[in-house]
């Protein structure tokens, strides 16, 4: 079952029987919304929540190009559901169903292994067949719980959620079961005895919930009504905890970690060999690029379609990412630290420089921990304000959060556990600048060397460190750029001064004599700098974090752990 509507529910206080007509609890016209059975060209996921949004109209009808923006609207409309983080985090996720980076349709949710899981409460397994349509054979699992009375509550539902699991163990030789999974599956039990019942009391009307899942309809003629008390922070968190302790859940399954993975699996998949120590698997150097582009541009989906530099740095939750590529990118789309304006040209000579001149940046301009969104706005191929960045602009604007693109070692800022991770630091820089002593130029060998170094200084000061595949390759990457797009990408070589002027002065070296690559930087040409730089590395992960994590909420409640 897709978890995207059903992680975003929340509680049902009703108003009462009613006709369906007039406006509702929640100032609703449902002369507008009145359900409508789709077409046969209309798109439908397994999520019995969003799809049934869509048959009310609160989503296209179509369910087809859809926005997070419409998901976060018809949530709040059809349920009374104010969303909370868990809920925009799954809207966003959503997007990484799709490689349009704007819409997605409702089939297109439901990729398996992304939101979509096994041991769905009425769909089947992705590995056993059909896992979008509803299946009443496995329904019954939920329909015939807590007999003898009209409603379920939290108990039956913590009993459905283990029987469902019991039945899939039997039947699913290639079932995940992770921390992930049980999350989402107690989610979204919380979400029909929420919307459908009585987020206080945790219990539901049999019809009502048997209705939205079976005909994907909201049952308005049989006297269901959106909750009259908004569904919000202060009351779904206690009703999913509450189910979730219910349960006796165990992990199982050759995969230990939560991943989040948005493609079907192929040759290009990212594997994490574990225990006893991940590794990226490529089919050849060159494919780096590929993966990296990949794995980078997953994060930017999660977090807000128009933020600042400096948005969303706070310590996050842990989720996983796990076959991560994207045919339709060019590294132009995904460079860390947005290095994209730089390169998507062959010559420079398309570039009105005088429209670019550096400013400073104002005491109210945003500005983060990455020098090359930095720099772009200092150059106003950004907003100088730093303010108001899109998608289109620059698919990198959620760099600065913690776990997601910013990670430790960086090579001038601090680690976020040891204090100020945003702005530049000279004593962290101090370890690229010094390096490869004796000559004008850095290289891939002097750049490994950073690395390590860096990596040893942070293994010794910060407690908390995080280094894992995730984080080496990261900053790999962030090495094999400064030195393509500084330097020279065919030989991986790049002058000091105008590496130290981006880093220090977060400004274009054009009046020191840079000029951008005249050789497109692509995934070749970039992926073999980049093995180079790995290759004379002998990195090994470290840390009680083992798996390479996507942060995706606020440490709290609804924490996912790793055991």
């Amino acid at each position: 079952m897709n978890t995207l509507a059903l992680c975003v529910s929340g509680s049902s206080d009703h108003s009462g029987p009613g006709s369906g007509s007039g406006s509702g609890s929640s100032g609703i016209d449902w002369n507008l919304h009145k359900w409508q059975k789709p077409g046969s060209d209309d798109s439908r996921g397994p999520c019995p929540g969003l799809n049934t949004l869509a048959n009310h109209g609160f989503l296209p009808r179509n369910g087809k190009n859809i926005t997070v923006q419409n998901i976060l609207d018809a949530v709040n409309d059809g349920f009374n559901f104010r969303p909370i983080d868990i809920m925009v985090v799954a809207a966003k996720v959503a997007l990484l169903s799709t490689d349009n980076v704007n819409y997605v349709t409702l089939e297109e949710s439901g990729l398996y292994g992304n939101i979509e899981h096994d041991t769905s409460l009425s769909r089947s397994d992705y590995a056993l067949g059909d896992n979008i349509h509803f299946n009443e054979t496995i329904y019954q699992t939920l329909a015939s719980s807590n007999p003898g009375v009209d409603y379920y509550n939290i108990t039956s539902a913590a009993q459905v959620v283990e029987q469902r699991l019991v039945d899939d163990k039997i039947a699913n030789p290639a079932l995940i079961n992770t921390i992930k999974e049980i999350t989402f599956r107690t989610r979204e039990s919380a979400f029909y005895l929420s919307t459908m019942g009585n987020v206080t009391a945790g219990t539901a009307p049999k019809k009502f919930v048997d209705i939205l899942f079976r005909e994907e309809r909201l049952p308005l003629e049989e006297g269901w009504r959106p909750s009259a008390v908004p569904i919000d922070d202060s009351n779904f968190p206690t009703l999913q905890s509450a189910v979730f302790n219910a349960t006796s859940w165990q992990p199982s399954g050759k995969v230990i970690c939560p991943w989040i993975r948005d493609q079907p699996e192929g040759p290009s998949s990212i594997t994490i060999n574990h225990p006893p120590s991940p590794q990226l698997v490529v089919t050849s150097t060159s494919n780096i690029g590929t993966h990296l582009k990949a794995f980078l541009f997953n994060y930017y989906l999660i977090w807000r379609r128009n933020v600042k530099i400096s948005a969303l740095y706070h310590s996050t939750s842990p989720v996983q990412a796990q076959h991560v590529e994207r045919n339709a990118m060019t590294p132009a789309s995904f460079l860390i630290c947005a290095f994209a304006t730089l390169i998507t040209h062959a010559s420079s000579d398309k570039i009105d420089w005088n429209a670019h001149k550096w400013q400073a940046p104002g005491p109210h301009d945003s500005r983060g921990p990455c020098p090359g969104l930095n720099t772009l706005a200092n150059h106003d191929f950004l907003p100088r304000n730093g303010s108001n960045i899109t998608i289109p602009v620059v698919l990198q604007a959620a760099e600065g959060d913690h776990g997601t693109l910013e990670h430790d070692t960086s090579l001038s800022r601090n680690d976020y556990a040891l204090g100020d991770n945003i702005h530049f630091n000279e004593t962290v820089f101090t370890t690229l600048a010094n390096s490869n002593p004796g000559v004008d130029y850095y290289n891939t060998t002097s750049a490994a060397q950073v690395m390590e170094l860096r990596l040893a200084e942070d293994q010794i000061i910060n407690p908390n460190l995080t280094n894992t595949v995730k984080e080496f390759f990261v900053r790999a990457f962030e090495s094999s750029a400064y030195l393509s797009v500084m330097g020279n990408v065919t030989t991986g070589v790049a002058p000091k001064n105008f590496v130290q002027i981006f880093f220090r002065e977060e400004r274009l070296p054009l009046e020191e004599g840079w000029k951008r690559s005249e050789v497109p930087i692509d995934d070749d040409t970039l992926g073999n700098v980049l093995g180079l730089i790995e290759n004379a590395t002998t990195w090994a992960p470290s840390g009680e974090i083992i798996c390479p994590w996507i942060r995706l909420q606020p440490e709290g409640d609804a924490t996912i752990v790793q055991g």
